[in-house]
């Protein structure tokens, strides 16, 4: 996955625009240039819009690296991210579609017993 389309999928599943996650970091005229691979982003711009809404950098830069792994296969990391994050936003709509992504992806590899309620 190319930095364009992690950004992008970052943005939707923090249902933000393309004006809020630029911030006052980029103009939303530079950031849709980058979702759409159209230029690059400096890395301290990007690091600042990960800063900007609380992205992990490592879960962030391992979509990058996972461009040839398997894309039915959800690390354990991942779902235990995505789950805190859903919990400490109060976000009850994340939790659920954390349940739709589950359930759409192989987990057999999992040891989900950690997340468990």
């Amino acid at each position: 996955m190319d930095i364009g389309k992690a950004l992008k999928q970052e943005r939707l599943r923090l249902n933000l625009s393309q004006s809020q996650m630029a911030g006052n970091v980029l103009t939303k005229s530079s950031y849709s240039k980058v979702e759409r691979n159209l230029c690059s982003i400096r890395a301290n711009d990007l690091l600042s819009i990960l800063d900007l809404h609380n992205i992990d950098y490592s879960s962030f830069f391992k979509k990058l690296k996972s461009e040839n792994s398997n894309q039915n296969e959800l690390s354990e990391t991942e779902c235990n991210n995505l789950l805190h994050f859903a919990y400490y936003k109060n976000d009850y709509s994340k939790i659920l579609k954390l349940q739709e992504l589950l359930a759409q992806k192989d987990t057999s590899k999992l040891n989900l017993n950690s997340i468990n309620a």
